[in-house]
């Protein structure tokens, strides 16, 4: 479902997608989903440090970030600081929030969404008949074997 609603939003054209939390469930779905849609996948240490951070997104050119809170905080951090070569456009939890939550976010045009978000809005997709083309194409979807897929820093 994940990769599905990746596809949808646009992803699967070689986008690079940093993800930086400690492991879990989500982490790993995040990082298989952006693979088998075609994305460059960025996994980012957990503990490196925000100038670490920042060197890592500037030199991967990284779209988008897939984090958990504790190092959205940070991602935010960079994001106002607005250094040039921060490619950084999304943003999206690797945990569930509560709606309440989501509605006391500190700056009021700021939408937080999370992958669970991505999977129901797929799952809505489906389950209302609207539209499921993005399902079938990623079911479809064949990996190109020599195309570069992860920019790993050590």
């Amino acid at each position: 479902m994940l990769g599905a609603n990746l596809l949808r939003r646009g992803y699967g054209n070689d986008k690079r997608v940093a993800i930086i939390s400690n492991n879990n469930y989500e982490w790993y779905v995040a990082h298989l989903a952006s693979l088998f849609v075609g994305d460059i996948n960025i996994p980012l240490d957990k503990s490196l440090p925000k100038v670490d951070v920042i060197s890592c997104l500037k030199r991967s050119e990284a779209e988008t970030v897939f984090c958990d809170k504790k190092h959205k905080k940070i991602i935010d951090e960079i994001l106002k600081e607005n250094i040039e070569g921060i490619c950084v456009k999304e943003i999206y939890l690797l945990e569930y929030v509560e709606k309440n939550e989501k509605n006391e976010s500190s700056n009021e045009n700021e939408k937080i969404e999370t992958i669970y978000d991505l999977i129901d809005e797929e799952k809505e997709q489906i389950e209302n008949k609207k539209d499921n083309t993005y399902i079938e194409k990623y079911d479809n979807l064949e990996q190109e074997p020599y195309k570069p897929s992860i920019f790993l820093f050590t």
